[in-house]
């Protein structure tokens, strides 16, 4: 989990804690929406075009949350901290 692009929190540490947290649905979407982003969106933001995302993807050094033959979804905070080879 990422806060304000900069807190990261490993998930087996929210895993460790073992608590569960209600979380409102308006909530959820504040988080979908600063954390998810679509391929016109991820191409932005690692400067490339989407001929250069979708060969990344392939060699597998950016894994999509959501495939889909229009586009696909990636967590923003993984593009950002990812090494790109």
């Amino acid at each position: 989990m990422t806060f304000n692009d900069s807190i990261d929190i490993p998930a087996w540490l929210l895993y460790d804690k073992g608590r569960i947290v209600d979380v409102t649905y308006k909530d959820f979407l504040t988080f979908i929406g600063r954390n998810i982003v679509d391929t016109t969106r991820a191409c932005e933001l690692l400067e490339c075009t989407r001929q250069n995302l979708n060969y990344i993807v392939r060699k597998n050094n950016i894994t999509p949350v959501l495939n889909d033959v229009k586009g696909n979804l990636y967590i923003k905070n993984r593009l950002l901290n990812k090494e790109i080879k």
